[in-house]
């Protein structure tokens, strides 16, 4: 899949970003900002949901251009959250070969230091 990021290659989050990005602007039903103090204004929140640490796998241009995105739908009131999930371990198999049960320990690592944590809100 890596090879597959080339330098002319458009990482699909940052598509997913802008498309965002200019839906909630566009969207008549979204409130900016809120009529009385009663009411706040709408959540603009796009959830990304994965297991991939590194969406642009190590292309340090396309991250770039990513990053400049997802700043942009910031400064345009967007909040940026991402659940990681977890990859699915690998089947184990026994001595003759045939598959055995699969090893669904619930503990895993996301690293977030990669790439998220420059475009999630806090």
């Amino acid at each position: 899949v890596a090879q597959k990021m080339g330098q002319s290659t458009l990482c699909p989050l940052r598509s997913a970003l802008h498309e965002a990005s200019k839906t909630f602007a566009s969207a008549k039903c979204v409130n900016n900002k809120a009529s009385t103090s009663k009411s706040p204004g709408d959540s603009k929140t796009v959830w990304i949901f994965t297991n991939e640490e590194d969406p642009c796998y190590g292309n340090e241009e396309e991250s770039k251009l990513v990053i400049m995105v997802a700043k942009d739908a910031m400064a345009n009131g967007l909040d940026i959250q991402v659940w990681p999930l977890p990859r699915p371990f690998p089947s184990t198999t026994n001595n003759n070969g045939a598959a055995g049960a699969q090893n669904n320990h619930p503990s895993f690592s996301f690293r977030h230091d990669l790439f998220f944590h420059k475009i999630c809100t806090k």
